[in-house]
């Protein structure tokens, strides 16, 4: 189509369409041809389509989002809900509340009621939509398992009335043991973890993503199945830990959470795996 042509389609000027038409062109959104004193344009099609795939990747996979469709909204809903119970209780808590603690339960940290009431249950909310974004945009999210995505949102969604409910009991009057708490909710979130990382195929965002496995399927499943039971037993540990309270037995499940997976991808790196 010539630009008179195009001009006469959209009541524009000669000069105007020209000027539109260089830009279009130092774009290349369009292609330039000459017949004789004719110059005829054509769109460039090929930016238009990987305009339209890049719009297509940006949507994501409907099947893929459609498995997650409930655990995402019950899961907000429950990582909101400490904004309702602090709401219900706005007059009996006092302006400051304890948001963190050190050895022997003992407050020392502390927000105001509105931090603690609005900020962090939203804090938590989003954290909860971070991890399913981050492994939704993953290359390779086909391979991580959609039972480790929802255990995932669950779990930070329950995190948050678990640690904002504790501060408003605490701030209450109510005896809460954040150790113990604390301890319980490590241990179970290595516990899931240790449950779905064996089945837990290659990928850019969960797992031990480290330059062995991601260099190697076969390195990849093998440190995955020992570290599937690595996490489990450290989950056990970190159980039986809130109850003793032990520094020493911390130190020991954290140093056996990262060395012993890295040590041993490395050792089958070395094996050529």
């Amino acid at each position: 189509m010539s630009a008179g042509e195009i001009g006469s389609h959209f009541h524009m000027t000669g000069a105007t369409v020209s000027y539109h038409l260089k830009i279009l062109k130092k774009a290349d959104l369009i292609w330039e041809t000459k017949e004789k004193n004719f110059i005829y344009y054509d769109l460039n099609t090929s930016v238009v389509e990987e305009l339209l795939l890049w719009l297509k990747d940006l949507k994501g996979d409907e099947s893929h989002d459609e498995k997650y469709k409930w655990s995402l909204l019950l899961g907000s809903l429950l990582s909101l809900s400490p904004i309702l119970i602090g709401l219900l209780l706005w007059n009996q808590l006092p302006a400051k509340l304890p948001t963190h603690f050190s050895t022997g339960n003992t407050p020392d940290g502390w927000s105001s009621k509105a931090i603690t009431v609005f900020g962090l249950p939203l804090f938590m909310f989003a954290m909860m939509w971070f991890c399913f974004l981050f492994t939704h945009v993953d290359p390779k999210r086909q391979n991580i398992s959609p039972k480790l995505i929802r255990a995932l949102v669950w779990f930070m969604a329950a995190l948050s009335p678990i640690v904002v409910c504790s501060s408003y009991a605490i701030a209450l009057g109510i005896n809460v043991n954040i150790t113990l708490l604390t301890y319980l909710i490590i241990g179970l979130m290595l516990l899931v973890i240790g449950n779905y990382l064996a089945k837990t195929k290659q990928n850019y965002s969960a797992g031990i993503r480290i330059p062995w496995t991601l260099s190697s399927e076969e390195n990849w499943n093998r440190t995955h199945r020992v570290s599937s039971r690595l996490f489990i037993f450290c989950g056990l540990a970190m159980i039986a830990n809130g109850f003793l309270d032990s520094n020493i037995l911390l130190f020991f499940i954290m140093a056996v959470l990262i060395v012993i997976p890295y040590a041993y991808s490395f050792f089958l790196f070395k094996k050529g795996i």
